[in-house]
């Protein structure tokens, strides 16, 4: 069980978001499909790492459902004898919102981040974590997203103590 959020669900922030499907596609950033891990490297090196809306929750739901149904929407038009390896990684520093997935995505709304997870390790997803925080929710999210906790942390990425790499099938 995810542990809940006190009184993020009160929040207006949340409220407006949630009604909306063109606000909340903008809190929602994806960097896109890579065949490299490379490509994938190179764009995080990128990234601006700034902001965060001043809000101590984020659209981890949404965000993860999101990369669900994409691949989702990959699987159906890809030939069924490919032998695909899915990756997702989850880069944040928050806490996820405790209200369930928004109503604007019809594939998993009224989903909550439990089921979401559930789906993702159904449709072996290997989904990976990376936050500059060790936060204990998103170790949970990790394990309930098909990651064991024991192995990620004993082969430790993290060039600073404080900071949380859990990384999912890779070798």
């Amino acid at each position: 069980m995810i542990p809940k959020t006190p009184g993020s669900s009160r929040s207006p922030t949340t409220q407006k978001l949630r009604t909306t499907s063109s606000s909340l596609l903008k809190e929602i950033r994806g960097l896109g499909h890579f065949l490299r891990v490379e490509q994938l490297v190179i764009r995080m090196r990128g990234m601006r790492y700034l902001g965060g809306g001043m809000d101590n929750v984020s659209h981890i739901t949404e965000g993860l459902g999101v990369a669900l149904s994409c691949y989702e929407e990959k699987d159906a038009t890809k030939e069924r004898d490919t032998n695909t390896i899915k990756h997702c990684v989850l880069m944040c520093n928050s806490l996820p919102y405790d209200s369930s997935a928004s109503a604007a995505f019809p594939a998993f709304g009224g989903l909550d981040l439990e089921s979401v997870l559930k789906s993702l390790k159904e449709s072996d997803v290997r989904l990976s974590v990376i936050s500059p925080r060790k936060i204990p929710t998103l170790l949970k999210i990790f394990e309930i997203g098909g990651g064991d906790v024991n192995i990620a942390q004993a082969n430790s990425y993290a060039k600073d103590p404080r900071h949380l790499v859990l990384l999912n099938g890779y070798e």
